[in-house]
């Protein structure tokens, strides 16, 4: 009997089952089920954190799906499941793998299960194997067919070696080329038909192409002075291909032999000979190898096995990158199926930035890109978007403004320092992706609020906070969309290339870390009044917010440190030992359920959150919600609103609803009328 788990927390399509199953009474009253399952929850990301609401139900309630039929449910799992597995924390309150990422943790249990004997590793072939013309694949046994053995102990703890020095791209396929090694044994390595070279001691096979294609790459670097063109053979840049031998190349390649004899016996000049050894020096190894998932069991296994069989060690490639496929709307590429486009009429139709950051954007570099016209639509909005505002702005590159030092000017620079930092960070870890969301839309997002909260001040944006935003903004681009950032960099009035600017740098003096939680708690303000109004629909005249007493304060930095030195938090450890703390003793033997409520919403916040809390000496709550007045008052949408703001502990504060004694620390109390 088999058992599959539903997880509506993280799975849209089981998320959308529940809901639509609790709207179902015969179902429900048919198998006597309770229309009261709640979601469990067990991983957290930045984009998802461990709220009120799951991760599920967000992006499902996001893409506004009606039921388990809805086509954008597809779409929703993708993207869930793709930010979850690259971007998710296991809950610190799981059992074995709290805080782990959740690759860690699928690495983790797996291995338990194998180690306790009680699951194993099962390959299977998932469709029928089949030629690129559509014709079936057949095994044929040939007579006398030579073969390389890959078994062979000596070359697999070499290959090994090789794998544990290299850097594999992503990480989670290193695995699979372990695995690879692992079963690899004997290789047919020769054929009878085709083109190719002849195997050298029988004439009447040919090498299969495999087998001694895999380290090209080297000869890529000899090429160019090599020819077959017997009018050539005075050139003294070029060496004939029918003077070359085994010495030639175990000289240049492998540093062997006496030059003066392999010059010799190449019929070349000693001059030309040191010249292409040591091109080949200064080229190899290999910096970095790109190919697709399918060939990780084939080509890219040889490429490993053939480099640490033949080139000393210093001479081993130092990284493999695997990427996906290209999928044109959601289906693999054919000519059968008639959706081939060709790259030169997409190019003139939407423009070569435009395609290349569609394929970049739809998948990290392992998954397959499912390219569509919709989306480089999308695409080619954006850069429009983008271009248009930045022609909208002007000026700002033409003169020196001055730097105000408002609360959102310190965010925005502080901002700008964390995209910088994700962004070079998702590069060098080829997540692609990642680093364009963060360029195209996160700095979007930024931007729009940092427009708001000027707005809502009659200050302008035209300032240098902006244009360093800009500017930095199309030099992260820049790499993905080069003709467009090109372009607009000579808009901005620079006489140079983007592609020679420095790459942006950290500047750690303008991370602020409280300025994060200073403009996260104006917008948390603004959301909890709309979510008020909504369900009360009431039109507020006055609004009174207050912020939690200095020892609520304490006792949330305590919790807080508490937490973060024990990974899973012990409800009642926390209490017995703060019953006896006598700076918040009395605090809590009053309100017990205070820190159950602290210890929640510290959990619900991700890790990095967290860990920027404990770096934060204190954090006044008055001061950003009296400099963000303003903009709620533009956000409730009436302009004759009065809005207070009080601290628990002052003791002229309007409260007459006892309304302060529910405030927490990051979570103010709120009392409408």
């Amino acid at each position: 009997t088999g058992i599959v788990m539903s997880v509506p927390a993280h799975a849209p399509y089981d998320y959308q089952a529940l809901v639509d199953l609790r709207k179902d009474d015969n179902t429900l009253r048919k198998y006597n089920i309770t229309g009261n399952v709640v979601p469990i929850k067990i991983i957290q990301t930045d984009a998802y954190p461990s709220n009120e609401s799951s991760a599920a139900e967000t992006i499902v309630t996001s893409y506004s799906i009606r039921d388990q039929n809805d086509p954008k449910l597809e779409e929703a799992t993708n993207k869930l499941y793709s930010d979850e597995f690259h971007n998710g924390k296991v809950l610190p309150d799981i059992d074995e793998i709290g805080n782990l990422s959740v690759i860690e943790a699928r690495e983790t249990i797996k291995a338990k299960i194998i180690s306790q004997g009680i699951g194993t590793t099962m390959y299977e072939l998932k469709n029928a194997v089949k030629c690129r013309c559509g014709t079936t694949c057949v095994v044929k046994l040939l007579t006398n067919q030579w073969f390389i053995n890959y078994g062979d102990e000596n070359w697999k703890k070499l290959a090994y070696e090789l794998i544990d020095k290299m850097e594999i791209l992503p990480e989670e396929i290193r695995q699979e080329f372990t695995n690879v090694i692992d079963w690899l044994k004997e290789r047919a390595c020769a054929r009878k038909s085709g083109m190719g070279t002849k195997l050298p001691w029988d004439n009447e096979w040919i090498i299969e192409s495999l087998a001694d294609s895999v380290i090209y790459m080297a000869y890529y670097l000899l090429s160019r002075h090599i020819s077959n063109n017997q009018d050539l053979q005075n050139n003294e840049d070029k060496v004939l291909a029918d003077n070359l031998n085994d010495n030639f190349f175990d000289y240049v390649l492998l540093g062997k032999n006496d030059p003066d004899i392999v010059a010799k016996e190449s019929k070349t000049s000693i001059q030309l000979l040191e010249k292409i050894k040591n091109e080949f020096v200064y080229f190899y190894p290999v910096d970095s190898r790109h190919s697709g998932r399918d060939l990780v069991p084939n080509h890219l296994a040889f490429f490993i096995f053939n480099h640490a069989a033949i080139f000393p060690k210093d001479k081993w490639p130092k990284q493999i990158v695997v990427n996906g496929s290209v999928l044109m709307e959601g289906k693999k590429m054919s000519k059968s199926l008639g959706n081939i486009i060709p790259l030169r009429h997409a190019i003139e139709e939407y423009g070569a930035d435009s395609i290349r950051l569609t394929m970049l954007a739809s998948a990290e570099i392992l998954q397959d890109s499912d390219f569509s016209f919709d989306l480089v639509k999308g695409i080619r909005a954006k850069l429009f978007e983008i271009y248009r505002n930045i022609n909208a702005h002007l000026d700002i590159f033409k003169v020196q403004s001055s730097l105000d030092l408002d609360l959102e000017d310190v965010w925005i620079s502080s901002r700008l320092q964390k995209v910088i930092m994700d962004t070079t960070s998702a590069i060098e870890k080829f997540r692609i992706r990642e680093a364009l969301h963060n360029i195209l839309y996160l700095m979007d997002n930024d931007l729009e609020w940092y427009e708001k909260r000027k707005l809502a001040k009659n200050k302008s944006i035209f300032n240098n906070y902006l244009k360093e935003f800009i500017e930095t903004r199309i030099k992260l681009l820049s790499p993905f969309a080069p003709y467009f950032c090109e372009e607009v960099w000579e808009i901005m009035g620079n006489a140079s290339y983007v592609s020679l600017a420095k790459w942006p740098e950290i500047d750690q003096s303008k991370i602020i870390l409280k300025s994060e939680d200073n403009e996260r708690l104006i917008q948390s303000i603004i959301f909890d009044i709309q979510k008020i109004t909504k369900v009360t629909k009431m039109v507020p005249k006055k609004i009174s917010i207050y912020t939690a007493s200095s020892i609520k304060c304490t006792l949330y930095r305590k919790i807080l440190d508490r937490i973060q030195r024990q990974a899973t938090p012990n409800f009642g450890q926390i209490m017995k030992e703060f019953v006896n703390d006598n700076e918040v003793k009395d605090l809590v033997k009053r309100n017990p359920d205070l820190v159950k409520k602290i210890i929640d919403d510290i959990l619900s916040e991700s890790v990095d959150v967290r860990e920027r809390r404990m770096k934060i000496d204190s954090f006044d709550e008055k001061i950003p919600l009296e400099d963000g007045k303003s903009l709620l008052v533009s956000e409730v949408g009436n302009n004759q609103l009065e809005l207070y703001i009080y601290s628990e502990d002052d003791n002229d504060k309007y409260d007459p609803k006892q309304k302060s004694k529910f405030a927490r620390p990051y979570k103010p109390a709120i009392y409408i009328e």
